[in-house]
């Protein structure tokens, strides 16, 4: 007998991890702005449940539309503004460990 197997649940992340990368690889004229979300979801998790799962919900039939919708709920200067903050926290996480290195 097959041990039953339980399907393959995806949270709004994932989704929205592939929405945006599918964005970025098929929309070129909005790569910068697509990839520098992607990195926003992917490598610093800073967006709200809410905007995951609206993201994770887009029609990606028309992308140009969805592209400027994103751009507007998302705005470019949002997503800078996140980059921004987590960049200034992993310098200062990286001077916290340099000098607690020089303290050994």
């Amino acid at each position: 007998m097959e041990p039953h197997k339980l399907p393959k649940i995806e949270g709004n992340r994932a989704k929205a991890q592939k929405a945006i990368q599918y964005l970025k690889e098929k929309y070129r004229p909005e790569r910068d702005y697509l990839s520098d979300l992607f990195e926003v979801i992917n490598k610093y998790d800073d967006l709200s449940d809410g905007e995951l799962k609206y993201i994770a919900q887009l029609n990606l039939s028309d992308m140009k539309a969805v592209v400027d919708e994103l751009k507007e709920v998302l705005t470019p200067h949002y997503i800078g503004v996140i980059k921004e903050r987590a960049e200034a926290i992993d310098r200062a996480t990286e001077i916290i460990m340099f000098t607690e290195d020089l303290r050994r």
